[in-house]
């Protein structure tokens, strides 16, 4: 009897683990599709509901509702994991609105709120058969991205100035939807329509350019990027596959266990016989 026991404790412990992996595999956090991948000065972030602004470092992973604020003569870059960059300017306060990836329907939705300031944004060619979304929201615009290269800065006044240097975007303001094509910028006031679009100067692209390519930013955007920095993992994301292989096989250890033992224990088998 108390070998019985001993087995069927063994089955239990096994089926305990295997209810444990499910539940890991439910649970595990998604992977880190945004982080902090250069930090130049004062950098501050600041997580969805805290109060305080935290110091930035790099390889920080950025979340849904997560700030990101820029002191003077401060820049930051964000990488992603499909290959978007964000290059933010001295002075810039956004926030993380939505940040999304599904891999195995290659789904992504990315949403910013550039509170003030000037960013440089590179975003890679979207799927539009899986209603991936890219946009950022200022206080007077919304930008739809499907892919392209552009600036957005935001004064203090709440003006919104965007410039597109290569690619499309879609501007919304008032209800109002214009497109932007590239080399052209456009303004858009408080309360005011999108304003008709104007050449971008010589000048203003190329350092903007420069500043891109100097940021490691993507020089075109319409064939993806194969040299996208990968994320660091977070230390609360589960490694379910490794995690499965060790746990399933630990259970059929268990069994296999409890099997030997039962057998063992067996009158005629030798150990028990007395």
């Amino acid at each position: 009897m108390k070998y019985e026991k001993t087995a069927m404790y063994a089955v239990c412990a096994a089926l305990a683990l295997c209810a444990a992996l499910v539940s890991a595999t439910v649970q595990a956090a998604p992977s880190a599709v945004a982080f902090i991948s250069d930090v130049s000065g004062r950098v501050k972030v600041m997580a969805s509901g805290d109060e305080d602004w935290q110091d930035a470092k790099e390889g920080m992973v950025l979340s849904k509702g997560m700030s990101v604020r820029t002191e003077a003569r401060a820049s930051a870059k964000i990488s992603f994991d499909k290959g978007h960059v964000l290059i933010v300017d001295p002075l810039s306060v956004f926030q993380v609105k939505d940040l999304e990836y599904d891999k195995a329907g290659g789904r992504e939705k990315t949403s910013l709120d550039i509170k003030t300031g000037k960013i440089l944004v590179g975003v890679q060619k979207l799927e539009a058969k899986n209603n991936s979304e890219f946009s950022i929201k200022t206080p007077t615009a919304l930008a739809a991205v499907r892919g392209t290269r552009f600036v957005v800065d935001v004064g203090e006044d709440e003006t919104t100035n965007i410039v597109v240097l290569e690619g499309q975007l879609a501007i919304i303001a008032e209800g109002i939807e214009m497109m932007l094509d590239q080399n052209f910028q456009m303004m858009v006031e408080p309360g005011m329509a999108p304003a008709a679009p104007e050449a971008v100067p010589e000048e203003m692209k190329q350092e903007y350019n420069n500043q891109m390519r100097e940021a490691g930013g993507a020089e075109r955007v319409e064939g993806g990027s194969s040299e996208a920095p990968s994320a660091p993992a977070p230390t609360s994301t589960t490694e379910t596959v490794a995690v499965e292989t060790v746990v399933i096989e630990s259970a059929a250890d268990i069994l296999m266990q409890s099997e030997i033992v039962q057998e063992y224990n067996t009158p005629g088998y030798g150990c028990c016989d007395q």
